[in-house]
């Protein structure tokens, strides 16, 4: 039994981080390369939207970048929406005569923002972007070009962390550099599963309201297009950049509550699961997501248990395995405790992100099935770029 529990646990992990990833980009050298697109010949109206709370130290950089951005002139509007901000966000926005604002006093949380907000949205293409992501200036051309293929329901850009000198940044650019690869394989293979709110895009007529309570507005809105038979697509020369959290204590914040929306939106959408619907989204979810939010946990665990009684029995294997295992979360804990001094290296702060990030993901289960993490969350503080 305990032999069964540690390979088990063993190949799943292998599967989920490494495995999958080597599978797809085998299965990608004999698929037309998706990325090989043009301009087109017109370029559509484009309304990009951000969803402010209390973003004063940030909000008037955001309207800088964003009418900065090469998208040809007239064609780009920028909404922002600030209900409930109690900063000034919206007197900032106001001084601006060139941005549709937004504001009601009364707080409803990000998701009914945006579904008030895309009410105002009249063009053929909706980006979406968060206040303190700062977007490279051809952003929106490369992604407004793949909607010249009518299969493509939306785009998702790329994420990337400002390194700011600190442990946190350090930690939260090797996971996202890892992310946007899997992302970029996901879309050349078949669609992209979810995207994230720093830089998002979609048809407009495509957009359905959410429920307000939704926690993970951006990765419902953007797995929804694959359900309903759009697919979503990838564009790694479009990218935001945003500061990373100011400490781990902010982080936790953050990935307890992606990872209470995970567990939201699973149990929402049943059709993730359904094989005989659509074969290759759900083996993409299953594989992408449910193996690293339920799976990889538990995972972890079983994998230490069963090799602690399997080494008890004896065996080099078993021995070996086990070591390795108490060197891996040695390794984990001086990273915890050094990250404070910022003078961890990456030999210790990779260790001790993984096993941060499966922690948070089993608080954030708890949280979401004791009721404790609400839809108008508090953001966590971060650097800024």
């Amino acid at each position: 039994m305990w032999a069964f529990l540690f390979f088990t646990s063993l190949l799943l992990l292998a599967y989920t981080y490494v495995g999958y990833g080597m599978m797809i980009a085998f299965f990608n050298l004999f698929r037309k390369n998706r990325m090989d697109l043009g301009f087109p010949a017109e370029w559509p109206s484009v309304t990009l939207v951000v969803a402010a709370y209390n973003e004063a130290d940030c909000i008037e950089q955001k309207i800088i970048n964003t009418l900065q951005l090469g998208y040809p002139a007239g064609k780009l509007q920028l909404l922002i929406i600030s209900d409930g901000s109690t900063d000034g966000t919206d007197a900032l926005v106001a001084k601006h005569s060139q941005v549709l604002l937004l504001h009601q006093p009364q707080r409803l949380g990000k998701t009914a923002a945006l579904n008030r907000a895309m009410a105002f949205v009249s063009s053929p293409i909706v980006v979406f972007s968060d206040a303190n992501a700062m977007l490279n200036k051809e952003a929106i051309r490369f992604m407004v070009r793949h909607f010249e293929d009518e299969q493509v329901g939306g785009v998702a850009g790329e994420k990337k962390i400002l390194d700011a000198g600190s442990s946190v940044g350090k930690s939260e650019g090797v996971y996202w550099r890892y992310e946007s690869q899997m992302k970029q394989l996901d879309a050349g293979f078949n669609t992209g599963i979810g995207a994230a709110g720093e830089l998002f895009t979609m048809r407009t007529h495509l957009y359905q309201p959410l429920p307000e309570n939704i926690l993970l507005d951006d990765f419902v809105q953007s797995i929804r297009l694959p359900l309903n038979g759009h697919r979503l697509a990838y564009e790694p020369n479009a990218y935001a950049i945003e500061g990373p959290s100011l400490s781990f204590a902010e982080e936790w914040k953050r990935k307890v509550r992606i990872a209470a929306g995970a567990w939201q939106t699973m149990l929402l959408y049943p059709s993730l699961f359904a094989f005989w619907q659509h074969p290759l989204i759900s083996f993409q979810f299953i594989s992408r997501r449910f193996f690293r939010w339920v799976v990889c946990p538990v995972a972890l665990v079983a994998l230490f248990m069963s090799n602690y009684f399997l080494w008890r029995g004896g065996g080099n294997f078993y021995s070996i395995c086990w070591w390795l295992q108490l060197v891996f979360y040695a390794l984990s804990l001086i990273g915890w405790l050094y990250q404070y001094s910022g003078r961890t290296g990456w030999w210790l702060l990779l260790p001790f992100y993984f096993v941060f990030i499966n922690l948070a993901q089993l608080a954030g289960a708890i949280a979401w099935f004791s009721g404790s993490q609400k839809a108008a969350w508090t953001k966590a503080k971060r650097f800024r770029v």
